[in-house]
């Protein structure tokens, strides 16, 4: 799995001593996903904000559901577009400006934010919250020790279905 999504979250060393690594993002993000929709992850249009690692791993667990589609949103087009190059998942990369995600959160089921923006000690949210579609769920793949996200409780205020990656 690390070696496919080219990112480890997880080391260890075994028995020998040898380091071992291991991605727990593809896992935990179909976990988290299928909780916070309540259903099976086939036939949703999934929006992802960022291409680095945590995106790697999500693009992965998405992989292979039937009827996905994933639409990849990152300020390097490029990076967005070799993501999806290398997992498929439906998927589909914008050209990185604004109007293209705004287009493509029309008709989004599923934002993801797969950015460090929110992360603890940090206010900046990934997306206005408003843009997320009412119909629509979000997960943050961010988290912080003392509750939600900046970004899930303004979703939440606004009647989102929210969560943040403590779940994963």
């Amino acid at each position: 799995v690390a070696a496919r999504a080219n990112a480890v979250n997880t080391f260890w060393c075994d028995s020998s001593g040898a380091l071992n690594g291991d991605n727990t993002d593809v896992g935990g993000f179909r976990f988290a996903a299928q909780t916070l929709v309540g259903r099976e992850l086939r036939g949703l249009r999934v929006v992802m904000i960022g291409a680095g690692g945590a995106a790697a791993g999500v693009a992965q667990a998405l992989d292979g559901v039937r009827d996905i589609s994933l639409i990849v949103h990152a300020r390097n087009p490029v990076a967005s577009a070799e993501l999806v190059k290398r997992f498929g998942a439906g998927g589909s990369a914008t050209d990185g400006t604004e109007q293209a995600l705004v287009a493509a959160l029309e008709s989004a089921d599923l934002v993801v934010n797969a950015t460090s923006l929110g992360i603890e000690g940090s206010d900046v949210l990934p997306l206005a919250p408003a843009l997320v579609p009412a119909r629509a769920a979000a997960l943050d793949l961010t988290y912080r020790r003392n509750g939600p996200t900046p970004w899930v409780r303004a979703l939440r205020a606004l009647s989102r279905p929210a969560d943040d990656g403590i779940t994963m």
